[in-house]
C-alpha cells in the first residue's frame, strides 16, 4: 500500500518522529492500538469492580439467572465487546510489533 502525504503532514511527521519519518504511520498506528487496548482495560476493570466478579464468573452468574434487568444485560454486552477488543487489541499490536520495516 502506498501512502501519499501532504508537505504538511510530512512536517508534522518530521516534527513529532525526528529521524522516523518514515515509521510515523506505524507508530501512530500503535499508539492508537494501545489507547483503544487502554480504554477496553479500563471497561473491564470497571465491570470487576462494578460486580465484583470476573467476566467469566459474570457470565456463568448470567446464564444460572437469566432474569436480569436492562442494565444487567446492557452491561453484559459492553463488558463482553471490552473482553473481545482487549483480546483484539493485544493481537493487532503483537503482530504490528513483529513485523520488520525499513
Amino acid at each position: 500500500m502506498s501512502v501519499v502525504l501532504t508537505s504538511q503532514v510530512q512536517e508534522m511527521c518530521r516534527d513529532l518522529f525526528p529521524g522516523r519519518e518514515n515509521l510515523s504511520l506505524i507508530i501512530l498506528i500503535t499508539h492508537e492500538l494501545r489507547r483503544r487496548l487502554a480504554e477496553y482495560q479500563m471497561m473491564n476493570q470497571y465491570f470487576c469492580r462494578k460486580y465484583n466478579l470476573d467476566f467469566p464468573s459474570f457470565q456463568e452468574k448470567m446464564k444460572r439467572q437469566p432474569d436480569y434487568s436492562f442494565e444487567v444485560e446492557s452491561d453484559f454486552c459492553d463488558w463482553e465487546m471490552a473482553i473481545d477488543g482487549i483480546e483484539s487489541m493485544k493481537k493487532k499490536i503483537a503482530s504490528l510489533e513483529s513485523c520488520e520495516f525499513s
